[in-house]
């Protein structure tokens, strides 16, 4: 699949406790299809954002994360 046919969804799980960040990415994963690029948007919480991207690296996920001055986004490539 070409960059230019790339899909993006986002998923908001901000101002949310763990382990749900977790559990709501895991489960809109397994419903989006190949090819699509989930950009999770989480809090700058560290309890958040390490459950989250170790439950992506268990998972076999390919990521990046990003920071900006409030928040932490997550970009999960599902492949």
């Amino acid at each position: 699949m070409s960059i230019m046919e790339t899909k993006k969804q986002i998923l908001d799980v901000r101002n949310l406790m763990c382990p749900y960040p977790s559990f709501l990415t895991v489960k809109k994963l397994n419903e989006v299809e190949k090819g699509t690029i989930l950009e999770v948007i989480c809090d700058k919480v560290e309890m958040t954002i390490n459950s989250l991207t170790t439950t992506l690296k268990n998972r076999g996920y390919k990521f990046e994360v990003k920071e900006d001055k409030d928040n932490y986004i997550v970009e999960v490539y599902k492949d």
